[in-house]
């Protein structure tokens, strides 16, 4: 979803089309894709940025 700024149900049709282009399970595809996930090496500014949301949501919650 982050990487092509997709809704959630956008990318699940994304899943959902690839899954049936390649004729694999939707659930087996999704986990084959999790799985490459954690070789995916960001840069560390990219790194600093995601450090920033995560430890700055909670500002964001308790103002609403």
């Amino acid at each position: 979803m982050f990487a092509y700024r997709l809704t959630p149900q956008q990318a699940f049709d994304l899943l959902v089309w690839r899954s049936q282009e390649s004729n694999v399970k939707l659930y087996a595809l999704a986990a084959a894709i999790e799985a490459r996930i954690s070789d995916v090496d960001l840069p560390s500014e990219a790194r600093s940025s995601f450090d920033r949301i995560v430890h700055g949501a909670h500002e964001d919650v308790q103002r609403r």
